[in-house]
């Protein structure tokens, strides 16, 4: 259910950027929010409408990382000069990395050297803007920077609707969109709880704010 893209505003604007950033074959390109807001479920819609290579999840070291890239892209390992070498024969390549605020510093470097080659594009998710892209080696070589924002009340709405078929009172939507802080994730857990209460107290109805309340104390969001 989390991984499920809900068409909402804020983020079509942002795919479509993203989106116009790959036609114009921009190598470094980043994708900024707050934990929740979505990025993971916008990448994996760009990998299922465009053919990219995505890493959900950081590698424990630099050789891991350039390993499993090289494999993705030639189905084999090189070393890294003899990879690089390589690289330079393909057509564009669209390479996405979740969660970049956990690899190590030696891979960022090894990003920078591969964006310089020409043919790749490099969409970086990250939760904010690390210290070393403020650094002029690596702030040159950014093309463009995407922010997710947060939900409004009014995507919230559009949110619960499309992916739950739920429509909350306004009030309770906005406490809602209070309590979770904008994330996503939270707020998904927190509604699944909230559709199995309405089903268990079907025959002892409880008003809509005591359920979302329950459901809030049961994922220690509340209390």
């Amino acid at each position: 259910m989390s991984e499920v893209f809900v068409p909402l505003h804020s983020q079509l604007c942002v795919l479509n950027e993203i989106l116009n950033a790959l036609k114009l074959k921009q190598n470094l390109i980043l994708l900024v929010g707050k934990s929740g807001s979505g990025k993971s479920i916008l990448l994996h819609q760009l990998q299922k409408e465009h053919k990219l290579i995505l890493f959900n999840e950081p590698f424990s070291d630099e050789n891991a990382f350039l390993k499993a890239l090289s494999r993705s892209i030639f189905k084999q390992e090189f070393e890294f000069k003899e990879f690089c070498l390589r690289l330079k024969e393909q057509k564009q390549l669209i390479i996405a990395l979740d969660e970049l605020g956990m690899y190590e510093k030696k891979v960022l470097e090894r990003l920078r050297v591969l964006s310089d080659i020409g043919n790749i594009s490099f969409i970086l998710s990250t939760h904010k803007l690390l210290d070393d892209f403020h650094k002029e080696h690596f702030k040159s070589r950014i093309s463009s920077i995407f922010e997710l924002s947060n939900l409004s009340l009014t995507e919230l709405e559009s949110y619960l609707e499309l992916k739950f078929e739920l429509k909350l009172k306004a009030s309770n939507a906005k406490w809602l969109l209070k309590l979770v802080k904008y994330n996503l994730r939270t707020l998904d857990k927190l509604i699944l709880s909230f559709k199995d209460l309405q089903i268990h107290y079907k025959n002892k109805p409880k008003s809509e704010k005591t359920l979302l309340e329950l459901s809030a104390l049961y994922h220690n969001i509340l209390g």
